[in-house]
């Protein structure tokens, strides 16, 4: 016969990681999340939860992160910088072709 005490610590443990009837998935695979969150790769978005001390959940090799925890970190805008080829601004334009304009220094 179970533990009784054992159960219900399992029981618990499970409620957490089955999705509740509302809209929003309690627990969601890393990868997942990270492309939902506009990070280059799941490693990326796994260094990131763990500078941001998000729980990352290892769970028969499937990495798994709680969405709410993602939310109260603070990151609700993608982390993917937009990359300067996309910007539309011209200042930053002619920073660079005033870069690659200068001639190059002389060896000695």
């Amino acid at each position: 016969m179970a533990d009784p005490a054992r159960v219900a610590s399992l029981t618990t443990a499970l409620l957490d990681a089955v999705a509740s009837n509302d809209s929003r998935v309690a627990w969601r695979t890393l990868s997942g999340e990270a492309a939902a969150r506009g990070f280059p790769s799941s490693r990326a978005f796994r260094d990131w939860c763990y500078r941001a001390g998000v729980p990352v959940r290892d769970v028969a090799g499937v990495a798994l992160v709680a969405v709410a925890e993602v939310d109260r970190a603070g990151l609700d805008a993608p982390a993917r910088p937009v990359p300067l080829s996309a910007r539309s601004d011209s200042a930053v334009a002619d920073e660079i072709d005033a870069a690659l304009s200068r001639p190059a220094r002389p060896r000695a």
